[in-house]
């Protein structure tokens, strides 16, 4: 068996992460933080009078009810957003009742409430639909991690969580 390695971007620093691996993977395959191959951002609360229903602006999606089997319900609008997701991000609810909730955003430009993070890959070297299956895979892990009286899922627990990654083609 050859051993893993950990190579911190920002430093250059490399970790043997052997005690760490879970299972074999097959040859071409690399074990990685989700951090190395991800953006995630978390979302910022608005008061009432910075949204609306009115269809005035663009989508504030604020927690899970605004997910229904895998796709975005829209029920209001903000013209001042802060925190945007864009087509194509992978939405996840990290706090509350339907925490662990997922979605591919399919509009183009949204804005996103505490209770929403936003997974974003850096390039195409990895498919949010595989992201998306390795952290449901993961899910209860996660949120067994959780602190606090809300159920949550923390950013840490994203991002420090090892994935198995295959090839483009494979994903």
């Amino acid at each position: 068996m050859s051993s893993y390695y950990e190579k911190f971007l920002a430093t250059g620093e490399v970790k043997c992460i052997d005690d760490e691996i879970p299972f074999e993977i097959p040859n071409g395959w690399e074990w990685s933080k989700l951090s190395n191959v991800i953006e995630l951002l978390s979302g910022q609360d608005f008061i009432p009078e910075k949204y609306n229903s009115s269809n005035q602006g663009i989508p504030y999606i604020t927690g899970a009810s605004n997910i229904v089997n895998g796709n975005l319900v829209i029920n209001r609008w903000t013209e001042t957003p802060t925190v945007i997701g864009k087509l194509g991000d992978l939405l996840i609810v990290c706090k509350g009742s339907g925490v662990g909730k997922m979605c591919i955003c399919n509009v183009d430009k949204i804005h996103i409430a505490r209770q929403i993070q936003i997974i974003r890959n850096f390039s195409n070297a990895i498919s949010l639909s595989y992201v998306k299956s390795v952290v449901e895979a993961n899910l209860q892990t996660i949120i067994s991690n959780a602190q606090g009286v809300i159920p949550g899922i923390s950013r840490e627990h994203i991002l420090n969580l090892l994935i198995p990654l295959p090839p483009t083609n494979e994903q």
